[in-house]
């Protein structure tokens, strides 16, 4: 079969694609033109390579010769990799929810030539089933009604329009203060799962940064109530299907309450804020548990979502797919016959009981319901009391790792997006300064100066997506704000002053191309970017934090470490804008709200005076990252040395050893207290 306009492609979701007999085109004027040419409307599908349904459409619809054919006499077809576009996606998702209330992917959008929406659907089957719409159905009536009314879809396509507001009121406009973040508080406490973990019933995403807010709500608060909310979803979260039992790593979401059948593709993203998470919980409780998840993660992310040769090297990957041999979830089931071969008898007895298999499976087929014999491997509270964990199960879990590596491995989406990778770096540059592990720290320096070197421009600019040695699409606002987090990170475990200057100059282009000085807060695309039909910004937050909830808390803090206030006033700005929508539902807000707790709590600065390698230094180093102080920020100032840092913030010119000690101060507000040599002093200061 001759390829359609995706073979050029160097997104994997569109050469999957590329080979279907519908006319496929990418995004761009040249299908528009045809459009209005031949007078048709435009079918414009959105999805991700790592997407089960994506891939299920694609083959029940996309690849059949009768669908394709219908779908080429009705429309002019588009696709966009959600992933490389996420501004096109946003402003689709928007007339999804508009329309429906709701949204997902695949995401189907018929538009006008003008490339306004006038219906929207997710997946559709190729003929109608069960009360949902299948595409032959909707290619008959779609053509019907163009032809015989076009002007009453264009009418309908302005009112669909309409309805995707982005913009504030001022009605909208409400100072936050502490009471918001309660409420969020409260509300979270009222969806909790107490049985189960996690909030509300099914479909079960991890969303680790409300448990992140949590934490930093119990931290202030010492609310042991919350705490339990935290530590139990995070520990039903580890043992439950939605966790890989045996090459680490989070599957997407899960699809039932108790954590156990996932949609099993593993995001990046996802990695990433787990990692924060669980990170975050070592150092408000100790519990080596919690370290003990977080080295599982970057085991799984340094060896399956990581380049480890040619000219990416460094970088990391977008995510695996939930797919192999054509059905979900198939390198990750077991039959109990398929355990039997890989273990002894004594081995497969311990394993059945610990992983809790059953002949039957726990597994049913997605579409009828039906036992399959298979099983999804999870850790249930009963396998963890009777002990049977230890040196035996570690040696079984090793077995069945090595048994499972020549099936075939789910397809691996090997583009490299900055905002993901941004996080990545956040979360490896705090794990390997909490927990001290340079491999983390190095892994982290390594993807960042990738993007340093690959994908910024000289002055700062952001491009989206590097794909086979191709650096391309301008940066949206979460590439900004989720890099300039991670160089931050990067900046409090290695004390490199380099990424913190990275920081300032990448923030200081965001604050320029992204900035709304009217109303406040950020656009999602820079200015001069392409024109879509509305301009979209987005403050609450998703599967992460959105762009302008880790730009809040960058300015928060780049104000604190450098000592301008602009950035302080900015971020503020923005709290204020926001906090109308913020009071209606806080908690889509959580990583917004942590921004606010940080200011309007007590954020401090520990400064350190010393040879940059010395022992002195590193001891008092050591105790400031052994407290759990989330709204704290250190500087350290390297003496012998000609100091960057001093030209990044000023009042550390003030600032100098005792004795020729290395020397702690504690600050809030540009102001600092009595010098600290003694490493127990200074511990003792931070626990008060």
């Amino acid at each position: 079969m001759s390829p359609n306009k995706l073979i050029g492609e160097k997104s994997p979701y569109l050469r999957q694609h590329a080979t279907n007999p519908v006319d496929w085109h990418p995004w761009g004027d040249e299908p528009f033109t045809r459009a209005l040419n031949e007078n048709k409307p435009v079918l414009l599908s959105i999805g991700y390579s790592t997407c089960h349904w994506c891939h299920v459409m694609e083959e029940e619809v996309f690849s059949d010769e009768e669908a394709a054919r219908l779908i080429n006499e009705t429309f002019i077809s588009v696709k966009v990799d959600r992933e490389e576009r996420p501004d096109i996606d946003a402003v689709y998702m928007a007339a999804s929810h508009a329309a429906t209330g709701s949204g997902g992917w695949p995401l189907n959008v018929l538009l006008t030539p003008d490339r306004m929406p006038f219906f929207v659907a997710t997946y559709l089957p190729k003929e109608s089933m069960a009360g949902r719409m299948g595409m032959m159905d909707l290619c008959k009536s779609v053509k019907e009604l163009w032809e015989r009314d076009r002007v009453q879809v264009e009418n309908s396509s302005l009112d669909f329009t309409a309805q995707m507001n982005f913009d504030r009121t001022e009605a909208c406009m409400e100072s936050p203060d502490m009471k918001v973040i309660e409420r969020a508080v409260n509300g979270l406490s009222d969806r909790y799962d107490a049985v189960n973990g996690g909030f509300g019933t099914r479909p079960k995403f991890p969303t680790t940064h409300n448990l992140i807010f949590l934490l930093r709500n119990y931290h202030r608060t010492k609310n042991t109530e919350i705490l339990d909310i935290v530590e139990n979803t995070l520990r039903k979260m580890r043992f439950g299907g939605l966790y890989d039992q045996l090459g680490y790593g989070f599957h997407r979401y899960s699809t039932d309450p108790v954590w156990l059948v996932p949609h099993f593709e593993k995001m990046l993203y996802d990695q990433a804020m787990a990692l924060s998470a669980y990170t975050e919980a070592f150092s408000a409780t100790g519990d080596d548990f919690y370290k003990g998840v977080a080295s599982e993660i970057c085991a799984y992310l340094l060896r399956d979502l990581t380049s480890l040769e040619g000219e990416d090297a460094g970088a990391f990957y977008a995510g695996e797919d939930a797919d192999s041999e054509g059905k979900e979830g198939t390198f990750y089931l077991w039959t109990e016959e398929e355990l039997r071969a890989v273990l002894d008898e004594e081995e497969a007895v311990l394993a059945r009981r610990y992983f809790n298999t059953s002949s039957g499976g726990n597994y049913r087929d997605e579409v009828t319901g039906t036992p399959t014999g298979k099983n999804i491997l999870y850790i249930s509270p009963a396998s963890i009391e009777t002990g049977a964990a230890g040196p035996e199960m570690d040696k079984i879990r090793e077995k069945l790792f090595r048994a499972r590596l020549p099936r075939q491995r789910p397809f691996r989406d090997e583009k490299i997006l900055t905002d993901w990778n941004g996080l990545m770096i956040a979360a490896l540059a705090k794990a390997g300064a909490t927990f001290g592990n340079e491999e983390y720290i190095k892994a982290a320096r390594r993807a960042a100066d990738f993007l340093l070197s690959n994908l910024t421009t000289p002055d700062g600019h952001l491009l989206h997506r590097y794909m086979e040695g191709e650096a391309a699409i301008d940066g949206f606002l979460d590439d900004y704000a989720h890099f300039v987090w991670g160089l931050m990170e990067l900046y409090g475990a290695t004390f490199e002053e380099s990424y913190f200057c990275e920081a300032i100059k990448i923030n200081s282009v965001m604050m320029r191309e992204f900035h709304d000085p009217a109303e406040g807060g950020f656009w999602f695309t820079a200015k001069g970017s392409e024109e879509l039909i509305v301009r979209t910004r987005n403050d609450n937050d998703n599967v992460y934090p959105s762009g302008n909830s880790a730009a809040v808390m960058n300015l928060l803090r780049l104000s604190k470490l450098t000592g301008d206030a602009v950035p302080d006033r900015t971020s503020r700005g923005l709290l204020e804008v926001s906090g109308g929508e913020m009071s209606l539902n806080p908690m889509a807000y959580t990583a917004l709200l942590t921004a606010l707790d940080y200011s309007i709590g007590t954020p401090i600065e520990i400064v350190i005076a010393g040879a940059r390698h010395a022992p002195d230094t590193a001891a008092l180093i050591k105790v400031v990252r052994e407290s759990y102080l989330p709204n704290l920020s250190l500087l350290l100032l390297p003496t012998g040395e000609e100091a960057e840092i001093v030209k990044i913030a000023p009042f550390l010119n003030n600032i100098t050893e005792v004795d020729g000690k290395a020397t702690a101060y504690l600050c809030k507000d540009f102001s600092c207290t009595t010098p600290m040599t003694d490493p127990l002093e200074l511990k003792k200061l931070l626990t008060a």
